[in-house]
């Protein structure tokens, strides 16, 4: 009676199969070609289900070394499959990343798929650690993105902006401010644009961006600067908050926050005072 694909029977295989070492990939290699491509979600479910059980975990080494002989069109279902945010997959999903880029053709009609996973692959180094290496990634899909956006602005300058952000937040992690605020100030006009034409989806990025530029210029001592970003941060917030109060409030009680330390920093003690009142109030 076979076992049902649940954390008994995965992990009841992966010890079989570790007694073979040399045949395993092969035998995973031959149930892919047996079921196709819907294997890999029972494979990659299993990782992450005997991700933190010790020696069983072998199984995320020989998918990896799966991955680097299977066709790309299988590459493209396999990437579907891994959330954005998994921590169990996320070697995998830079191996699977780097193998997508090392395939792709050099043709500018594949810049925007090599945009997307550029971009994708920074997330995945970033979760991993890899900051240098997320930070290169990010900042090749960025320039891809301002190619792009120049021929066709409405299709990718979201794309665009949010790259630069992201940028922002790869610099600050690395120490390097200057040039986390640097790639703030696109991003935000970007975002100010398009939520004027679009203020449902473009306002919680800019207000969000807002905040981050106002940290960072209160991080390098431009108070007055930071203090105009948080104010508008603010503004931003409050208005969302009363459409979604469930969805805003928590934001809005943060960036009321930094606001009263910008002016605690600035001196304006009445005005922090009314800040933290309000966000102590949300």
């Amino acid at each position: 009676m076979p076992l049902a694909p649940d954390l008994l029977a995965e992990a009841f295989a992966v010890t079989v199969l570790r007694q073979k070492p040399g045949l395993t990939v092969q035998a995973i290699d031959a149930a892919l070609e047996c079921s196709g491509p819907r294997a890999w979600n029972p494979l990659l479910r299993a990782v992450v289900d005997l991700h933190a059980l010790g020696r069983l975990g072998a199984i995320e080494s020989w998918l990896v070394s799966l991955l680097q002989q299977r066709p790309a069109d299988e590459l493209v279902t396999i990437e579907a499959l891994i959330p954005e945010r998994s921590v169990a997959l996320a070697r995998i999903a830079v191996i699977l990343g780097e193998r997508q880029l090392q395939d792709m053709p050099v043709a500018p009609g594949a810049d925007a798929e090599r945009a997307r996973i550029l971009n994708n692959l920074g997330g995945r180094y970033s979760a991993l650690g890899r900051r240098k290496e997320a930070l290169g990634a990010t900042e090749r899909a960025a320039k891809v993105y301002e190619r792009l956006a120049k021929q066709n602005p409405d299709t990718f300058e979201p794309d665009l902006a949010h790259s630069f952000y992201t940028l922002a937040g790869l610099y600050d992690a690395l120490g390097r401010l200057e040039e986390a605020l640097e790639a703030t100030q696109p991003a935000s006009e970007i975002y100010q644009r398009l939520a004027k034409q679009n203020p449902d989806a473009f306002d919680p990025r800019l207000a969000r961006c807002l905040n981050t530029q106002g940290a960072l210029c209160g991080d390098l001592g431009r108070l007055e600067e930071a203090l105009k970003a948080a104010s508008r941060a603010v503004e931003i917030y409050q208005q969302l908050a009363k459409q979604k109060p469930d969805a805003f409030e928590a934001d809005l009680a943060v960036s009321l926050n930094n606001l009263s330390l910008l002016h605690i920093g600035l001196g304006t003690r009445d005005e922090a005072l009314e800040s933290a009142e309000r966000a102590s109030e949300i």
